[in-house]
């Protein structure tokens, strides 16, 4: 298993505008396989979505979406969460059923 961690900047996009965005991405992600030898692998990913004005800060902006993404993976495979203020669940974030399986 590889694990890796990435970053993506959206401006002027809104926190529901960048989870629809991964949801799809993760979605289509989710439906590429890729052969080696005689086996099939594919693969998922989750995200972890925070946004400005919630996080006026660059440091608590990285935090706060490293720790929606920790949440992410916890929750299953190919999730996408949004935390921000305002959400749906008590703790303050917005979760997607699992994308593209």
């Amino acid at each position: 298993m590889v694990v890796t961690s990435s970053r993506l900047v959206l401006p002027g996009t809104t926190a529901a505008d960048a989870m629809r965005l991964m949801e799809d991405v993760a979605s289509s992600f989710a439906q590429l396989s890729h052969i080696t030898g005689n086996q099939r692998l594919s693969t998922t990913i989750s995200c972890g979505i925070s946004s400005f004005p919630e996080y006026p800060e660059a440091e608590l902006l990285t935090e706060a979406a490293d720790q929606t993404l920790y949440r992410a993976k916890c929750q299953g495979k190919g999730r996408v969460e949004v935390s921000g203020e305002g959400d749906d669940q008590s703790d303050g974030s917005r979760s997607s059923a699992p994308v593209g399986r």
